[in-house]
């Protein structure tokens, strides 16, 4: 008959040795155990999101989802529009401003309007170029009737645009380009409007005489000056001095003024302010 040997606290005693007891979990019923249990275990699946409802308390279609979730495309074309919009604006403001300032501003604008300009720096790669809304902006400039003219000295009209005179003296007959105003003994005249000197000449009919280019080839004429305090290439602002009338000898002092458009002569008269017209300031 075999002999059992004695269990001390799950171990066991043969021949005098100790022999560890196996844990459970290497048997064969403890690993069919083992595996049954993961076979049985559900797989992690992600809860799906609640889809977000309206107002109403509907779901939102996804469409809607979508859009209100995607930020908004910035539109190139609307950006220029909308600069372009607002410079015009701008302009037509300062246009209406009789201040000094507003009007050096105003040229400024018009010389940009010229040329294709970048505002990569501040509008982020848009390209914007002055000819977006060309009939919009450049009727704010517009050549003729549009542009505001002051009478270059105190005085009155003695000769109109259109008229022939004979100057018998001389033994030259033309027909007047402009007018003449008669004026006081050593009355300064101004400049009719903001320019640059182009042109400072002896004229063989009005003797010492002075051209403003106005840009936009616009060109004023001021003749029989005495004194010219302004030279060549130098800019200058609407109603500047810019010198003094000639005082002749043996009559009174006239100052000849001509208005020049896209090569053709202008009647001042047209393009004079009406207050100059009535005499206020200094009209003729």
């Amino acid at each position: 008959m075999e002999d059992k040997a004695p269990v001390i606290q799950g171990r066991s005693v043969r021949g005098g040795r100790q022999a560890e007891r196996r844990p459970d979990c290497y048997s064969l019923s403890a690993l069919r155990e083992n595996r049954n249990s993961m076979a049985r275990k559900k797989p992690h699946i992600r809860p799906r999101i609640a889809r977000r409802k309206t107002d109403s308390g509907l779901p939102r279609p996804r469409s809607l989802r979508y859009s209100e979730d995607t930020p908004a495309q910035s539109n190139p074309l609307m950006i220029k529009i909308a600069v372009s919009v607002l410079i015009a604006l701008i302009i037509l403001l300062l246009n209406n401003i009789e201040l000094p300032f507003a009007q050096a501003l105003v040229g400024h604008v018009r010389n940009a309007l010229t040329q294709e300009f970048d505002l990569d720096d501040t509008l982020g790669k848009l390209k914007f170029v002055g000819e977006v809304l060309p009939d919009e902006i450049r009727a704010v400039f517009g050549q003729g009737q549009d542009m505001l003219f002051v009478s270059p000295v105190q005085g009155r009209v003695i000769n109109t645009f259109g008229k022939k005179i004979d100057l018998e003296d001389a033994g030259i007959s033309y027909t007047n380009q402009g007018i003449d105003i008669e004026t006081l003994e050593n009355a300064p005249f101004f400049a009719a409007a903001d320019g640059m000197v182009a042109a400072v000449e002896e004229h063989k009919v009005f003797g010492k005489s002075l051209w403003l280019d106005h840009n936009d080839r616009i060109f004023s004429f001021y003749g029989r000056c005495g004194e010219i305090s302004v030279k060549k290439g130098e800019k200058v602002r609407r109603g500047q001095k810019l010198g003094t009338v000639m005082t002749p000898s043996d009559g009174t002092p006239v100052l000849h003024f001509q208005i020049w458009m896209n090569d053709k002569p202008q009647d001042p008269l047209d393009l004079i302010g009406r207050a100059d017209k009535e005499g206020e300031d200094r009209g003729v």
